[in-house]
């Protein structure tokens, strides 16, 4: 990606001068890491965060409401959001509608839910590995914000979405090949998914390396 090339190179670029191994870290102390801007700036209306995962990518449904839970969490935290919506009753509501035969709309799902606007986040890819054999855990989806009130998408400007692409640096193999490595290393790329949708909102830290792995911790039973 642009992003990686660009910080590879300069970090790999030489020092032109005696002076720069000392006005590069101040200037990096005084400014802070570089920035990214808000890809798009919300309305201040009652919002859903919806995932939708229509051709099962995710092995587990709690991975969806994580990754929503997040998502709005974060959104929370740098006041783009003024309250929190419960995901998981949206998800469960739509199941429901699903296992009766009826496939519920995202407008109607929001109206349930009391709010205004969702973004709504269809997942194309979730995996742990691209050959089957090598760990390289990745996640495509791709990302709309709908007006309920006023029945229009008012991002992106196409229809097909904006494409978020989030993933890990590479896992260690036994990790990858057990049972219990396999569903951290799923639920730590559900969490960088969320922190790449999240910050389509707002101003951010560039972080083009991608997300790590946490230290292996007890986990509760999956719902």
């Amino acid at each position: 990606m642009m992003r990686r090339s660009i910080a590879i190179l300069a970090l790999a670029m030489p020092c032109l001068s005696a002076a720069c191994n000392i006005i590069i870290p101040a200037t990096y102390i005084i400014e802070g890491p570089p920035k990214q801007p808000a890809v798009f700036e919300l309305p201040e209306k009652r919002t859903l965060v919806f995932i939708d995962d229509p051709k099962n990518r995710m092995t587990r449904v709690a991975l969806r409401a994580e990754v929503a839970d997040r998502t709005e969490r974060l959104l929370f935290d740098q006041g783009k959001v003024t309250e929190l919506v419960s995901c998981s009753d949206a998800i469960q509501l739509a199941r429901r509608s699903d296992a009766q035969g009826n496939r519920s709309s995202i407008e109607s799902i929001g109206r349930a839910m009391n709010v205004q606007q969702v973004i709504y986040v269809v997942v194309d890819q979730f995996v742990l590995s691209v050959d089957g054999a090598s760990p390289r855990p990745g996640a495509t989806v791709r990302v709309k914000v709908l007006d309920l009130e006023d029945q229009t998408r008012i991002f992106p400007g196409d229809d097909g979405g904006h494409l978020v692409e989030a993933e890990l640096r590479e896992p260690p193999q036994a990790m990858y090949v057990s049972t219990s490595g396999r569903r951290q290393i799923e639920d730590q790329l559900a969490m960088q998914l969320a922190t790449d949708i999240a910050e389509l909102f707002y101003e951010h830290e560039d972080n083009p390396l991608g997300g790590t792995l946490q230290a292996p911790r007890q986990r509760a039973q999956d719902r």
